[in-house]
C-alpha cells in the first residue's frame, strides 16, 4: 500500500514539514505499507513561504516589516525567479503573531503584506504570488494599499491612517502612488478558501476578534473602504463595487487581494492546488493508495478550498480514500459523503493513553491512519 502524508502545518505549534515527518514515521509502521512519500504543503496561508522556499532556485528575502498592529518584526518572501515571487500574507499580518487578547479588527492592518510587495517589486519581481489565508485583519487591503502609496482621505480633505478605525470616515483615496509604484505587476492571490469579501466576517471574523460590539462597525466600515476604492477615477479595477465586494477567491486574507485588484492587475485561485501544483506533488496526491493530510482544525471552511477539504476532493473524485488528522473538528456544518474520508483526531493512541510528545501522538495517529478499517472511511 503506498501513503502520500501532505499535511498543512499546525498554526503555531509545528511546521508542516515536521507534522509530516512525524505522520509518515507512524504511518511506516503500519502493517501492509510499503512506500511512503513526504510531501509537506500549505494552502496560501500560515507555511506557504516555507514550504515553497523548497523548489529549485527559490531565495528567501528577510526584512523587518509591519505586524497586523504595527509593531516590526522579521518577515520573509521568496523569489521563485528574476521576475516571480512568493509573498505570504501570513508571514507579516498572520494570527499566529498575536496573542488571542491583543485581536482587533478595528486596528489590525495589512500593510506589512503591503511592504513585502514593495520589496519584491523593487527586487525585480514583476509577477506576485501571494498568499492570502491566515491572517488577523479584515481591512479589505487598505493596509496594503496603504504601504504601497495610496492615500485615504475624509470629506474635508485630511489624510486618514489606512486602519478600520480610522476609515469609518473615508471619503476619497488617491490610488495613483500604488499604481504607478506597481506597474507592470501582475498579483495572483493564493486563497486558502473561496469566498468574497462580503463572506468574511461572518466566516472568520471570529477568530479575528470579531464580536456582537464591533461587527456592525467593522461591516460598514468595509463596505464604505470597497465603494471608495470602486469609485476612484484611477482605479485599475472596472467591474463595479459589487463585484469587488463578492469577486470569489478575492476575500480570503482579510479581502487583501480585493484591494489590491484596484492597482494592480489580479485574479485569485485555490492556494491549495497552486502550491501542489508547484511543488510536484499533485501525481502522489492523485495516485497514492491513501492520503494523510492534517491541519488543526477542520471544520465547515475545511470546504471551502483549505489544503485538507481539498486533498480530499481530488481524491474523492477518484474513489481514493482520505484521512484528515486534526486536533479539533467540529462536523456540525456537515462533511463530504460517500465514506471515503475518514476525520481523525490526535492526541491519543488506540488505548486512550496520550503519548508523550507531538510527534509522537501524530505518529501513532499516523499509523492509525493506515489501518485496514481507518483507511477507508470507518473508525
Amino acid at each position: 500500500m503506498s501513503v502520500a502524508v501532505v499535511p498543512n502545518c499546525l498554526r503555531g505549534t509545528a511546521s508542516a514539514d515536521t507534522v509530516a515527518h512525524a505522520l509518515g514515521r507512524g504511518a511506516g509502521t503500519a502493517p501492509g505499507v510499503g512506500e511512503v512519500v513526504l510531501l509537506p504543503a500549505a494552502d496560501g496561508g500560515d507555511g506557504t513561504t516555507d514550504v515553497l522556499a523548497r523548489s529549485p532556485g527559490a531565495v528567501r528575502h528577510v526584512l523587518p516589516v509591519s505586524d497586523a498592529l504595527g509593531r516590526r518584526k522579521n518577515a520573509s518572501w521568496l523569489l521563485m525567479t528574476e521576475t516571480t515571487a512568493v509573498v505570504e500574507s501570513a508571514a507579516s499580518c498572520g494570527l499566529a503573531s498575536l496573542r488571542p487578547a491583543e485581536l482587533d479588527p478595528l486596528r489590525a492592518t495589512s500593510a506589512g503584506v503591503g511592504e513585502m510587495i514593495a520589496a519584491a517589486v523593487e527586487a525585480g519581481a514583476r509577477h506576485i504570488l501571494l498568499g492570502a489565508g491566515g491572517t488577523a485583519y479584515v481591512d479589505a487591503g487598505a493596509g496594503a494599499l496603504g504601504a504601497l502609496g495610496a492615500r485615504f482621505f475624509d470629506a474635508t480633505g485630511a489624510t486618514l491612517p489606512p486602519v478600520p478605525w480610522a476609515l469609518r470616515d473615508v471619503a476619497s483615496v488617491d490610488l495613483r502612488p500604488a499604481i504607478r509604484r506597481l506597474g507592470d505587476v501582475t498579483i495572483q492571490v493564493l486563497a486558502d478558501v473561496r469566498i468574497g469579501l462580503d463572506e468574511s466576517i461572518g466566516r472568520f471574523g471570529r477568530q479575528k476578534g470579531v464580536t456582537e460590539a464591533n461587527r456592525g462597525v467593522l461591516a460598514e466600515t468595509l463596505a464604505r473602504i470597497v465603494r471608495v476604492l470602486a469609485a476612484d477615477e484611477h482605479r485599475l479595477w472596472s467591474s463595479g463595487a459589487e463585484r469587488l465586494w463578492t469577486r470569489p477567491w478575492l476575500g480570503a486574507g482579510g479581502g487583501v487581494g480585493a484591494g489590491l485588484a484596484t492597482v494592480a492587475t489580479t485574479s485569485g485561485e485555490s492556494g491549495a492546488l497552486r502550491v501542489l501544483d508547484l511543488l510536484g506533488a499533485m501525481p502522489a496526491v492523485l495516485e497514492s493508495d491513501v492520503a494523510i493530510t492534517a491541519e488543526g482544525r477542520v471544520d465547515a471552511t475545511t470546504w471551502l478550498g483549505k489544503l485538507p477539504g481539498t486533498v480530499a476532493s481530488l481524491r474523492t473524485a477518484r474513489g481514493l480514500p482520505t484521512v484528515i488528522v486534526a486536533a479539533d473538528a467540529d462536523l456540525s456544518g456537515g462533511a463530504p459523503e460517500g465514506g471515503l474520508v475518514k476525520i481523525l483526531p490526535f492526541g491519543a493512541d488506540a488505548q486512550g493513553e496520550p503519548p508523550p510528545s507531538l510527534a509522537d501522538m501524530l505518529a501513532s495517529t499516523g499509523a492509525r491512519a493506515c489501518t485496514g478499517r481507518t483507511a477507508t472511511g470507518h473508525d
